[in-house]
């Protein structure tokens, strides 16, 4: 049955693809991005004592006082929280906006139907108890440059986790996730966002702190893997696909584990493309303080195979997908004759950049057999081979 069942969703998915993209829409791009949290993309840590340098990760910031954000010797790979090493962005008492960038992942979604999920998964980090300010505990998405999220000419969109409040003693905090246009300059540091978010996306999600733990190493402790997925819709519209996952792990330390984990946001959004060029978008991630009595110390990006991935977008139900791709396969069989070869059409069309020939058209008995496969199709039955 399960094979039934994947084929089923295989040629459904197909015939779904087809009847939602125009019949010149090929050569599309789809690009699937991981955070790494290696010295080769971070840079070395601990082990300098002026400021971090080095890794693949482009570096940006604006400071606005206290320590020079984005200069810090912290502010490479250094001990994680959970597999042992993570890529650490630093605040330290201090207030501005510190970005990484991924130059080597570069995103074409110039085409209608182009698409790039990207994923991290975030550890909190706090050494103060909190005497005022705000902060992104992290901000993540597509970004058309290197610069730091927020600067003059950067155009970003991305979702950004609005800090709330922190319980210290507990060693937790929450945050509202946000997600932003994030074209031109964030603020100047007088404690107000600007600009504000296109919407809320959640609100009193809950991270637990990985700095200097101390007493707090045997507690169980929760962090949020992130993935979204971005899609080009033509008409001047994008599709962002949000979906967090909040990992319990079984304390906080390396040596601890993830035990289990729980889907806190799923959510799609169409908007109105705020890039100027889609060819050329790349992952950007950092953190933003706008206050530095804020207790915010940095953010943690860090990745393991254990992590989940796939859950930005809900999967359909079989049934789901079996309706709309019927429907998908008779509309789309008036543009091509022969109209169930769909499947192997739109990976020809992939994988060329341009439509293959039209098959021959069918013989009456061609279309009676389609017809008993895609009834045997509707009552989960197909035929051995």
């Amino acid at each position: 049955m399960e094979n039934t069942t994947t084929m089923s969703n295989n040629l459904t998915k197909a015939c779904l693809l087809a009847l939602i993209l125009p019949a010149t829409s090929y050569a599309q791009n789809h690009y699937d991005w991981t955070i790494k949290d290696d010295e080769a993309s971070w840079g070395p840590g601990w082990t300098d004592s002026g400021p971090s340098g080095g890794g693949i990760y482009t570096r940006d910031h604006v400071s606005w006082y206290g320590a020079a954000m984005g200069k810090s010797k912290f502010e490479s790979a250094n001990e994680g929280p959970y597999d042992g090493q993570s890529g650490l962005i630093a605040a330290w008492k201090s207030a501005g906006i510190s970005t990484r960038t991924d130059p080597n992942a570069i995103f074409d979604l110039s085409t209608v139907g182009s698409s790039a999920t990207i994923r991290t998964a975030l550890h909190y980090q706090a050494k103060y108890p909190d005497t005022g300010g705000g902060a992104h505990l992290y901000q993540f998405g597509l970004t058309n440059n290197d610069s730091y999220l927020g600067k003059a000419g950067n155009e970003s969109l991305i979702v950004a986790a609005n800090y709330q409040d922190q319980d210290f003693a507990a060693g937790t905090a929450t945050y509202d996730l946000d997600l932003l246009d994030h074209n031109g300059l964030d603020t100047t540091g007088d404690g107000n966002w600007t600009p504000t978010p296109l919407t809320q996306i959640a609100s009193d999600l809950e991270l637990s702190s990985w700095c200097d733990p101390g007493a707090w190493d045997s507690r169980p402790g929760k962090s949020h893997a992130v993935e979204l997925t971005y899609t080009n819709l033509g008409n001047g519209k994008l599709q962002v696909d949000v979906g967090v996952i909040e990992m319990n792990i079984s304390g906080r330390t390396a040596a601890d584990t993830v035990t289990s984990s729980n889907q806190v946001v799923q959510n799609s959004f169409i908007l109105d493309n705020p890039f100027s060029d889609l060819s050329a978008l790349r992952p950007g991630f950092g953190l933003a303080v706008n206050d530095s009595n804020n207790p915010v110390s940095g953010a943690s990006f860090d990745w393991a195979e254990e992590f989940p991935t796939g859950f930005s977008v809900p999967e359909p139900s079989s049934a789901s997908l079996l309706g709309l791709g019927i429907a998908g396969f008779l509309i789309r069989r008036k543009r091509f004759p022969g109209g169930h070869f769909l499947g192997t059409i739109s990976r020809q069309a992939h994988e060329t950049g341009k439509a293959p020939a039209s098959p021959a058209p069918e013989s009456k008995d061609s279309r009676l057999k389609t017809w008993v496969l895609l009834k045997r199709m509707r009552f989960g039955v197909l035929p051995a081979g």
